[in-house]
This record gives C-alpha cells, structure tokens and sequence, in this order.
C-alpha cells in the first residue's frame, strides 16, 4: 500500500534528522524532539497543503491546535534565527529536491499534483538563483 503525502513527508524528514518516524511523531516532549516534530508537521502542511486536521490525525493523532501552534512556532523561528531558517530551508531542499519527483509522478492526480509540481519549479529556480549568486553562469542540465 502506498504512502500517504503527508507520511512520506514526515518520515522524510524523521530520516533527515536521524531518527524513526514512530520517534518523530511520539509522546517526547523534549525541546529537540519536539522541534523535530514542529519542523516536519511544518513542511507537511507547506508542502502538502493538508490541513492541519489532517496532519494532526497522521502525526500520532495531535489535533488541529497542536499542529497550528508547531506550525507557528516554526514560521516564528525562521522569521528571528538564522540557524533555524537555515536548518529547515536545509531540511526542505531536501525534502523538495528528490522526493517530490517521485510524488509528481503520473501516480499522483489533480490539485496535489499541480502543488508538487509547483513547488518542485520553485526549488529548482532557487537553486539556480543561488547558484548565480556563488559565480555559477550555466547552470542548465542537459536531458
């Protein structure tokens, strides 16, 4: 049975991190582990577009206040520390670059898919404004 958006998400980012899905969406309220959690229900409502409800039922059954405050706490974070935003901007690329490829696929239908697409033309645009930043002129990959 395939993976749902917002698990495969969340255990991308449980990878990212080094740890086990069924850690990241535990009961371990400590700051690491819940910031950990915070950034993963983060990236599965940016990415996905689910609602927090949604991500909630799937993040160890949190409810829909729960996931809104993470989601805060992480948009607060990134907004006032450098090391934050870099970390989840990291976590995100990550997240984004090879795993929404997959998600894109012809398996993957209607809004979802647009968002997927979308967001994986955005990183991809990033990447190359970045790249133009460190000196890097061409920077087309060849089919």
């Amino acid at each position: 049975m395939p993976m749902g958006p917002v698990t495969h998400v969340l255990s991308r980012v449980a990878e990212l991190y080094g740890t086990e899905l069924k850690v990241l969406i535990g009961r371990d309220v400590s700051k690491a582990q819940s910031w950990q959690r915070y950034v993963a229900v983060y990236l599965a409502h940016e990415l996905t577009g689910q609602s927090c409800a949604m991500i909630g039922r799937v993040a160890g059954g949190r409810g829909h206040d729960t996931i809104r405050r993470g989601i805060n706490r992480v948009k607060e974070a990134i907004s006032t520390d450098q090391e934050k935003h870099a970390e989840v901007r990291r976590i995100r690329a990550a997240v984004d670059t090879a795993e929404l490829v997959v998600l894109a696929s012809e398996a993957v239908t209607g809004d979802y898919r647009k968002r997927l697409i979308a967001t994986l033309l955005r990183t991809i645009s990033e990447c190359h404004g970045a790249l133009r930043q460190l000196g890097v002129e061409d920077t087309h990959v060849a089919p």
